[in-house]
């Protein structure tokens, strides 16, 4: 009798390994329901429900709300309250237009207190600055948002809050769907 080639020989011991872990039963984790609050509390960032605005084709399980540190733009934005699904040009564009007026402003002057309104489509960037937010801070804060939305990629409508190392909130806003002038 002829021996049997290696290959043969490896996908038979494929079979009968994958046979025995399909079969197996795993091991069963028990955990006290007692023990939840505790294991919640020690992490900030665990969501057990999505947002109620969450569509039901939601394929990015990001945390609501998530703290994201930039460290070199001394900031800190928490996105949160995702929404509806965005078309990705929209937002590009919306965010783009937003960052070309801040590089047409003094970086280190003070944005007035009142709303910031930038339109793509229907995608609306929308920022309420506090006292003491200057263009430069913007513009850092929509980099961030920039790099969020093409990371993930995240092309859902959020809220988010600008956290500015020793001076803390300095403004929040939102990137949606809407109807400009309505």
């Amino acid at each position: 009798m002829e021996p049997l080639p290696v290959w043969s020989v490896l996908l038979v011991t494929l079979y009968h390994l994958f046979t025995i872990i399909l079969t197996a039963s795993l091991p069963t984790l028990n955990i006290s329901t007692a023990a939840l609050p505790s294991l919640i509390s020690a992490s900030s960032n665990i969501s057990l429900t999505p947002s109620s605005n969450i569509t039901d084709n939601w394929l990015y399980p990001i945390p609501d709300p998530y703290n994201r540190r930039y460290p070199r733009l001394h900031q800190t934005l928490e996105y949160y309250d995702y929404r509806e699904p965005l078309p990705k040009a929209s937002v590009d564009s919306a965010l783009h237009r937003a960052f070309k007026k801040c590089v047409t402003k003094n970086p280190k002057a003070i944005i007035d207190v009142s709303p910031l309104e930038f339109w793509s489509g229907d995608v609306q960037v929308l920022f309420y600055p506090r006292e003491q937010v200057d263009w430069r801070m913007w513009s850092f804060a929509l980099w961030a948002i920039g790099k969020f939305v093409g990371e993930e990629p995240f092309y859902y409508g959020f809220s988010f809050i600008v956290l500015q190392d020793a001076l803390g909130d300095v403004g929040y806003g939102v990137v949606v769907n809407g109807t400009k002038g309505g």
